[in-house]
């Protein structure tokens, strides 16, 4: 997989997934030309998965298809990738079952392994061992962990932009649009994190009735009303196929309401932001919208209570300053209270942290969904499990560009990346395509080309939704010897565009076409 000189890429692995912070840049030595696989996982403009140990020599696909809800745009809480067939003794597909998981290379095969579950390079398939609820159930305890921390990330990222807020604040000076921007940017991210909580918690929803109904048809009914997200989970808990293990789960009630305070707060903010449209605001306008946030009336700083000192223009120059945010002052603290403590370091001027008293409640349903079983038998319980078939594979990867406003461009021709009149291979972009060979003469270039036609790569977020299906273009294919080539083109999107946007996916703030 390459990139171009304005657009960087890494691998993710298990650290780096759940913090993109963590991803480095490349050391002296590791380079994908020294054959270190670790090159991989910095930031680069190349990501080569040659090495045997991501396992990708070994993968067989079985066909599948995307494993997508009733609005056709998210995977989101379905508990697999894709959907595999079941076949009857004539050889028909007589039913699909989303009975799959992903796993990692470890000792010549795929592995789930439920206490280490690694990412980069992963095999999508299915074991014979598991049943429905077992599946559900494993995909369930990844899930929490990793919603929970994404959670943490938003609210951690919701500050940039945060050093000019705190300046106006502890200065007495006006704010301005720029600061509604900044506020907003920041609502917005915490909007992300308070989804990613209910995220985790349809998902411990999901993880109890796997281990609580023994009916594969009847589970399977709880968990599509469960993950139906044209219903708040105030209304599912009350649903009598809900009841009876909802009532298992530690606290859920209590906290679906909280969530749902959470979720309330952050759209009146966000509404009294969209009304502030004079240019410059004094602080009885804005600070009532950015306590909803994090309370200047409960907030400590370096140690002492916000409200008690008395020259609040001299912390200009008592810098950087330590922000503490206790329980109950305001949402940061509301989402720690979800995910547990996070900080984040904002510019030079603070340090701000939570300081929630009590185990997060996110990490109280991970303890109580890692100690169940599914229902109906199968092979759950087991630590790993090997993955029988494999229907496809996930690449898991970041990217990070310093160029404003760039496209990503599919169905390209080879163009140098670097100078326009250089004719180095090293600076050549080869476009996006994929090839395959054969090597057998009775499987020639028309049957290879019909395969071609039938693959799909899924771009996907972390959240599970599909941003946009990409399919190769096997009209504009080329024949080389025993090589079929032909470019990837997106023919699937997840905004519906027209005008001069028309064909073009957006991925966060960027267009790509």
């Amino acid at each position: 997989i390459g990139s171009n000189g304005s657009l960087e890429i890494a691998l993710l692995d298990g650290e780096t997934y759940k913090n993109l912070s963590a991803i480095k840049n490349p050391g002296v030595g590791e380079s994908l030309e020294a054959g270190s696989p670790a090159a991989n996982n910095r930031w680069g403009n190349l990501l080569s998965l040659e090495d045997a140990s991501y396992g990708l020599q070994k993968i067989t696909l079985y066909p599948s298809r995307l494993n997508i809800n009733s609005n056709g745009r998210s995977l989101k809480d379905l508990g697999s990738i894709l959907s595999v067939p079941s076949y009857g003794y004539d050889g028909r597909i007589v039913s699909v079952s989303n009975k799959t998981v992903t796993g990692t290379y470890t000792n010549s095969e795929f592995l789930y392994d439920s206490e280490k579950l690694g990412y980069g390079v992963r095999a999508i398939g299915a074991t014979n061992s598991l049943t429905v609820q077992g599946s559900a159930l494993i995909s369930a305890k990844g899930n929490i962990a990793s919603y929970m921390s994404r959670a943490k990330s938003n609210a951690t990222a919701s500050f940039s932009g945060f050093e000019r807020l705190l300046t106006n604040l502890v200065t007495g000076s006006n704010f301005d649009d720029d600061s509604v921007a900044v506020l907003k940017n920041s609502i917005n991210n915490l909007k992300g994190s308070a989804n990613y909580i209910e995220s985790a918690l349809r998902q411990g929803m999901v993880a109890f009735a796997a281990s609580t109904i023994a009916d594969a048809t009847v589970f399977e009914t709880a968990r599509a009303l469960i993950t139906n997200e044209n219903k708040s989970l105030s209304e599912i808990i009350k649903d009598d196929a809900i009841k009876g293990f909802a009532s298992k789960i530690p606290l859920l009630e209590n906290w679906i309401n909280d969530l749902a305070d959470i979720k309330s707060t952050l759209e009146s903010a966000l509404k009294d932001c969209s009304a502030l449209s004079g240019g410059s605001y004094e602080h009885s306008v804005f600070t009532p919208i950015f306590n909803d946030l994090m309370d200047g009336n409960k907030m400590y700083i370096n140690g002492t209570p916000y409200p008690e000192i008395e020259d609040k223009k001299a912390l200009a120059t008592q810098l950087p300053l330590e922000i503490t945010l206790p329980q109950g002052s305001g949402v940061y603290a509301d989402i720690a209270d979800f995910v547990g403590n996070f900080q984040a370091n904002v510019g030079n001027f603070a340090t701000i942290k939570t300081a929630a008293p009590n185990q997060a409640h996110l990490s109280v349903l991970q303890t109580a969904v890692n100690g169940l079983t599914a229902a109906g038998g199968g092979s759950e319980a087991s630590k790993k499990i090997a993955i029988d078939d494999v229907y496809g594979y996930a690449l898991d990867f970041a990217f990070r560009t310093n160029a404003f406003a760039s496209d990503l461009l599919l169905q390209t021709e080879g163009a140098q990346r670097v100078y326009d009149d250089s004719e180095s291979a090293a600076t050549m972009g080869g476009g996006s395509y994929m090839e395959f060979t054969f090597k057998n003469t009775n499987f020639g270039p028309n049957d290879i080309t019909k395969l071609m036609d039938a693959v799909r790569v899924a771009f996907i977020d972390s959240l599970g939704n599909v941003l946009g299906i990409s399919k190769l273009n096997t009209n504009n294919r080329s024949v080389d010897g025993d090589a079929v080539k032909a470019p990837l083109y997106l023919h699937d999107f997840s905004v519906t565009t027209t005008g001069t946007d028309a064909g073009r996916l957006e991925i966060g703030n960027r267009k790509n076409s």
